[in-house]
């Protein structure tokens, strides 16, 4: 599973880290990386996902995979 593209001011009913549902947005956190927005299900994927942000965001190769 990669990263789900949102648009700005919305944010994906997936956890960006573990990829589990997230039954209520509202609770979601969320951060903005590289015109994207990813949601996170708790404080503990919000934390593994500042502690290296690279590991949960590789839009590199989601830029050449649609070209």
């Amino acid at each position: 599973m990669g990263i789900q593209p949102v648009k700005l001011l919305e944010h994906s009913d997936i956890c960006d880290v573990c990829h589990v549902p997230i039954p209520d947005l509202a609770e979601a956190l969320t951060t903005e990386r590289e015109d994207r927005v990813l949601s996170f299900c708790s404080q503990d994927c919000y934390k593994k996902y500042i502690e290296d942000p690279a590991v949960y965001t590789d839009f590199e190769d989601e830029k050449t995979s649609d070209q």
